[in-house]
């Protein structure tokens, strides 16, 4: 009678071992299939629901190529031709596998085929291991000397199992069909996780219990060490449980993914893309995770993002020199070559006044009209000068400068009507923020008189609490701005980067025959100040914009 109890206790257990394992296998995001020799399925794992291609209890008996590919209808489907040359290949002890991209689940699939053990008690069988690898090959794309080679041996723990069976095959023969398809189950579904492409772990509260060699060999210990650390010691920036993180783990959520550091055997750090699910044993609630090192991909972004940086300062450097250059070309033009020419107009014309007797009409009509191109000259020099650098900026300000170009601009090009709408105190902007504005307002209304063919500007300045806003507007013939943004002229990409360095929002809109129209906005020093700020006023923008 003790004999018999002890049987069924022993038969719990491996039941009970069994579940576990299939617990683990419906656990993987891999589909994971079993099937016979001529390709029909015989058991599946959940992924199968997961992905929406049917239920696990409905698809025994049909083939990979009817659940993968329903409702096909093509004749030489290339599909179904790969999965019978790779079960064939299968077959005659070949290995083999495949990649797909499945046009239902829009996904990129590998398949894998692995033959089953055989032996007297059953027919001989196959698994197929189906892999989502979409995401490894956008990695691949991106980073394609980065190829990971990820290998995935996991270890048997299988010695209790063993002493089970071998005490079930001593005490009951009956049970020696049971305990031997147990035993080809598990060596089933160990080759299967081996060959997963992760680093895979599995904890019990805080402890390890369990982890490939991929997963030692990314935090460069033994599996022994491993299994004597808790999930804080080297995941020590999500210290977690087999209950879970209340801020991850929260509204019935079962799995999350995430990006995590993670420190070596000898302190450094790692960077990993890590998968954590929870999954349900007989008595308790464990932690299935499986880790992708991204170490490298992530310090590549990194360096990208420190040259953007390093870029941006040289930028600014430049149009900080290119300012001083401007400035001090100017004040030589004013300073010496504008005095210069205007005192030898004055030396001509003192000399003119006291001999104008002693020459004759024709030396007098000469001298007049060099003193007049002289005049003409100083205006010349006078105007680059200011254009180059006006000086009124730096004594008497921004909105006086704007007025100014604007007149000056309207003298140049009588055909244009500039109107201007201001609403903004002197004392709000900055100095470095103005000069911006008049680079941008001057460098738009330099570009509508070369291209544009317009009638009419409206420039808008306005200043809230919490923003500047500069919006310049023309009736002119406008442009393809996708086209013109795929060569982008010296003009835009200089107003685009003086704005930008400003810490501003840049925007340009135009259509054909409709005009063009420039937006910059700038936060003012309020500490209310907000990101959203600029994006509400680009959004209100926007409604009115032809793109």
């Amino acid at each position: 009678m003790a004999s018999t109890i002890d049987c069924f206790k022993n038969i719990k257990l491996v039941i009970d071992a069994k579940h576990q394992w299939e617990s683990v296998m419906d656990a993987l995001p891999q589909l994971i299939c079993l099937v016979d020799d001529d390709g029909a399925i015989i058991r599946s794992n959940k992924t199968i629901e997961r992905w929406g291609l049917g239920s696990v209890t409905d698809i025994n008996g049909r083939d990979l190529h009817e659940i993968i590919h329903h409702d096909c209808g093509v004749e030489n489907c290339e599909l179904k031709k790969n999965i019978v040359n790779f079960l064939t290949k299968l077959q005659n002890n070949e290995a083999s596998s495949f990649d797909y991209y499945g046009a239902k689940l829009k996904q990129i699939l590998r398949f894998n085929a692995h033959e089953g053990t055989k032996s007297k008690f059953q027919e001989g069988y196959s698994f197929v291991v189906i892999s989502d690898i979409t995401q490894e090959k956008k990695s691949q794309s991106i980073l394609s000397n980065h190829n990971k080679v990820l290998e995935e041996k996991l270890e048997e723990r299988t010695s209790d199992l063993k002493t089970i069976n071998s005490a079930l095959e001593n005490e009951i023969n009956q049970h020696e069909l049971k305990a031997l398809a147990l035993k080809e189950s598990e060596e089933r579904y160990t080759k299967l996780v081996e060959n997963t492409l992760t680093g895979m772990y599995i904890a019990d509260q805080e402890k390890i219990i369990f982890c490939n060699n991929r997963f030692a060999e990314i935090f460069d210990y033994s599996k022994e060490k491993l299994c004597q650390l808790e999930v804080g010691d080297i995941f020590p920036s999500r210290y977690e449980t087999s209950k879970g993180d209340g801020k991850r783990w929260s509204d019935g959520q079962n799995s999350v993914e995430e990006v995590i550091s993670g420190i070596k055997n000898d302190g450094s750090i790692l960077w990993l893309n890590r998968y954590v699910a929870s999954f349900k044993t007989a008595d308790k609630e464990m932690l299935m995770g499986s880790i992708t090192d991204i170490t490298t991909e992530k310090h590549t972004r990194d360096s990208l993002r420190w040259s953007e940086r390093e870029l941006k300062m040289l930028s600014q450097k430049l149009l900080e020199v290119q300012e001083s250059e401007r400035k001090r070309i100017a004040l030589e033009l004013h300073d010496s070559v504008g005095q210069s020419i205007n005192a030898i107009k004055l030396q001509i014309e003192n000399r003119l006044m006291k001999e104008r007797n002693e020459w004759s009409s024709n030396a007098v009509d000469m001298l007049n009209d060099t003193i007049e191109k002289l005049g003409e000259t100083v205006d010349d020099v006078r105007r680059i000068s200011m254009n180059l650098r006006p000086s009124m900026l730096d004594d008497l300000g921004l909105l006086a400068t704007i007025r100014w170009f604007v007149r000056e601009y309207q003298l140049l090009m009588p055909n244009i009507l500039v109107s201007m709408k201001i609403k903004i105190s002197e004392e709000l902007i900055s100095d470095s923020l103005k000069l911006t504005i008049f680079r941008v307002i001057q460098e738009s209304l330099n570009n509508v008189a070369k291209h544009a063919k317009a009638t009419n500007i409206q420039i808008d300045l306005d200043a809230e609490t919490s923003c500047v806003e500069l919006n310049i507007s023309d009736d002119g013939e406008g442009f393809d701005v996708r086209l013109k943004a795929l060569g982008e002229g010296f003009g835009l990409r200089s107003m685009r980067e003086r704005v930008k360095l400003a810490k501003g929002e840049f925007s340009i809109n135009s259509s054909r025959a409709k005009g063009t129209h420039i937006q910059a906005i700038w936060l003012q020093l309020s500490e209310n100040v907000n990101d959203e700020t600029i994006e509400k006023k680009l959004d209100k923008q926007t409604e009115s914009r032809i793109v």
